[in-house]
């Protein structure tokens, strides 16, 4: 690749570096509803002084990675003892191997619960939110289950998700292929709605059994049926490639999802052949301080008015 006349990526903001990459651009293999696995991109390097993020060039070979860090050198960008990576770049190969499915729910919006299935090899995962580097990935063992017999009477499209959730012909195939991995347990639930008519709301419900479950969306869908584990689950946990979390683009996060890295852990079971089956949870830790932090104000708070309870009625009467 010959760079003529080098010009910084048209996107990048100016108050920031911008490095001469004429001819690679923003290529999305796969993305999702909110997650993306398999991607080759562009990024702009992070500003000077800023807390430590990676952005990620990606190259087709060896060749063009020995190429690109020349680019990046030529540019000013300082390489460390690894040629493939700087204060601000890690170039990876492009992904072009097969992309595992996500299925996804939104359990807070500080917490996510995602279904890896089918992973065969190792792979990039793109969380579309405002980048922080406390956001953490979890590792958790997936527990065998099959999800219950449905019959068509009990399954229905939501009032207002004609375009997003899946029709029962869609969530069939998709049963079939096993990238709904649970449905609840299909006891009958009600959910508010309301309408707006002449200037006055009226509540009514909705009657239903299974929760939403999207139209697929190349490898990804969300499953709105999933029980995410409970939070103290977490507590103590080890975080996960927390060495390649970085910025994607201008406010998302990137992790590398190696899943060399989990087998020499022991973590998973099967072939690369069939497919690993695990789960990941995404968390932004500070809110689980925060909770923290309110449990044990609460139960200071209730210890203290206890005590003065107790004191009074010690106290002996006048």
């Amino acid at each position: 690749m010959t760079e003529t006349s080098p010009q910084p990526l048209g996107w990048c903001p100016s108050n920031r570096p911008s490095v001469p990459l004429r001819g690679w651009v923003l290529r999305p293999r796969t993305w999702a509803l909110g997650f993306v696995a398999g991607l080759w991109w562009t990024l702009c390097p992070t500003s000077a002084g800023a807390e430590p993020s990676w952005s990620y060039l990606s190259a087709k070979s060896a060749a063009e990675q020995t190429q690109l860090s020349g680019l990046l050198q030529s540019a000013g960008v300082p390489l460390g003892p690894n040629p493939t990576a700087s204060e601000d770049f890690r170039i990876y190969p492009r992904f072009t191997g097969p992309v595992p499915v996500l299925e996804f729910v939104r359990h807070s919006s500080s917490t996510y619960y995602l279904r890896v299935h089918g992973a065969k090899q190792s792979f990039p995962l793109v969380f579309l939110a405002s980048y922080h580097h406390h956001w953490k990935v979890y590792f958790r063992p997936r527990t065998a289950q099959r999800p219950p017999e449905l019959q068509k009477e009990e399954y229905k499209v939501l009032e207002g998700n004609q375009v997003g959730q899946a029709n029962w012909k869609e969530l069939q195939a998709m049963l079939a292929k096993g990238w709904v991995s649970d449905l609840g347990d299909l006891s009958p639930k009600q959910r508010p709605l309301y309408d707006y008519r002449q200037g006055e709301v009226e509540k009514r419900t909705e009657d239903y059994q299974v929760d939403f479950i999207s139209k697929p969306f190349y490898n990804s869908l969300q499953n709105n049926n999933l029980t995410p584990p409970a939070w103290y689950s977490l507590i103590g946990a080890q975080p996960w490639f927390g060495e390649s979390h970085g910025k994607y683009g201008e406010f998302g996060n990137f992790w590398w999802i190696d899943l060399e890295a989990l087998k020499k852990a022991g973590l998973l079971e099967g072939t690369p052949e069939a497919g690993y089956e695990f789960d990941l949870v995404l968390e932004f830790l500070p809110q689980r301080y925060y909770f923290l932090g309110s449990l044990a104000s609460g139960f200071f708070l209730l210890a203290g008015l206890a005590y003065l309870v107790w004191d009074r009625r010690k106290k002996p009467s006048p």
